[in-house]
């Protein structure tokens, strides 16, 4: 028990702390002692929290065994000669009779009754204490029980503030994601709905249809989205967790390919997928929700109307290879070496528009790489300015699959853009 307790509050092994030789300090002063010190009892060991010695021949420290060998009793403990104490004469600390003659000490009790170790004054002559001197000893127990326990309440309470600004942070990441991911469909509906209502008047019947058609969908898809990303909110508990589960690659891809149809419409670019659709893969659903749509959105974002963006799989022996292939403006050298900061964790980068003028912000590549991460997988990029860029990266097919060890290679990257 007294090993658990003094676990439960945190003293051993701590540095020198002036509260507490602040103690032993006045106790040698009033009581007039060379020799005053706080000492913790563990389960194997004598650990002393504070030592004042004024002898000439080290009593202090060669007193530490006392501890192991003297009983602790309710009330103090006044041993006025050593060498008349009958404790002493089979004792193997009979050698400290030699210097040590008398000794005080009183148990420093925890308010449940543990006793942790003591507070106790010697001396190199034999001595006794007034009850004064003893109430004096008795005090300043308390004390430094009081010390023990202000310290411990400090350490929780420590504890629990830097847990309270842990659940802060990740929950503004998951705000921050949810802005994110909402970004590019709300684009869609804004669009759709654009048209609705400033080109209706050329528009035939069949063209309004399609359109409040295509404002339906994207809406739908987009509530399903915001309902999901909600939910993973509240069962994570504020805390980004990675649950993952067996889903095939069409019902993770399908539903961030029509999320994103609406956009790719807008902008006259075509989404298409090659995918090993019945493919099974081990991953958490809504962080490689998170993941597909930046990616894809990216890719969007970043090439001209006319042109693709293709989503393609590889099939290997224990995990797939799923590539964001697009025809989009690509980077240069020096895009490139700015875009590298996106793999730093709580980087972000500078403002890059899109095609159109989309803008955008620095989470996309951050929350990618981070919710690669906690799978084992991280993105290999390739591009070529004006030829469009390539993005991969591997997901296990099964639960502890093993991911092959890939040197990242970042050739470029697609968004490069910072909130305004």
């Amino acid at each position: 028990m007294r090993h658990e307790t003094q676990q439960l509050y945190g003293i051993v092994d701590t540095s020198i702390e002036p509260d507490f030789d602040a103690i032993t300090t006045m106790l040698a002063d009033l009581l007039d002692m060379p020799v005053a010190m706080i000492h913790l009892v563990d389960k194997e060991r004598v650990w002393v929290k504070s030592l004042i010695d004024r002898t000439e021949v080290g009593l202090g420290e060669r007193s530490y065994a006392l501890a192991h060998h003297l009983p602790f009793e309710e009330g103090p403990m006044v041993i006025e000669d050593v060498q008349t104490d009958e404790r002493f004469e089979t004792s193997p600390l009979g050698f400290m009779a030699q210097s040590l003659r008398f000794y005080a000490g009183i148990p420093i009790r925890t308010p449940e009754g543990h006793v942790l170790g003591s507070l106790c004054v010697m001396d190199t002559k034999p001595r006794s204490l007034s009850e004064v001197q003893i109430r004096a000893l008795e005090t300043s127990s308390h004390h430094v029980m009081k010390l023990l326990d202000l310290r411990r309440v400090n350490g929780e309470l420590t504890q629990k503030t830097y847990l309270l600004q842990e659940a802060i942070a990740q929950k503004d990441k998951f705000f921050s994601m949810i802005a994110h991911d909402l970004r590019a469909p709300f684009h869609g509906i804004m669009g759709f709905s654009e048209i609705l209502a400033t080109e209706q008047d050329q528009m035939s019947a069949s063209e309004i249809t399609r359109t409040a058609q295509y404002l339906h969908e994207t809406s739908e898809t987009t509530y399903r989205l915001l309902e999901s990303l909600l939910s993973w909110t509240v069962s994570a508990g504020g805390f980004l967790e990675q649950n993952p589960i067996t889903i095939t690659l069409e019902q993770l891809v399908l539903p961030v390919l029509r999320l994103l149809h609406g956009v790719a419409l807008l902008k006259e670019v075509s989404l298409e997928m090659e995918l090993h659709s019945d493919l099974p893969v081990f991953v958490d659903r809504n962080m490689m929700v998170s993941v597909l749509q930046n990616l894809i959105s990216n890719a969007i974002k970043f090439t001209a109307s006319g042109g693709s963006v293709r989503v393609r799989s590889y099939k290997h022996r224990g995990y797939v290879t799923l590539q964001v292939i697009d025809s989009g403006i690509g980077m240069t050298a020096d895009q490139i070496k700015v875009a590298e900061s996106a793999f730093d964790k709580g980087s972000r980068l500078k403002s890059t528009n899109g095609t159109s003028g989309e803008a955008g912000c620095g989470l996309g590549l951050l929350l990618c790489h981070q919710f690669l991460d906690v799978h084992g997988s991280h993105m290999r990029i390739e591009s070529t300015p004006g030829q469009g860029t390539l993005i991969e990266f591997d997901l296990p097919r099964r639960q502890n699959a093993r991911l092959p060890r890939r040197q990242l290679k970042l050739l470029a990257v697609q968004e490069a853009c910072e909130t305004k």
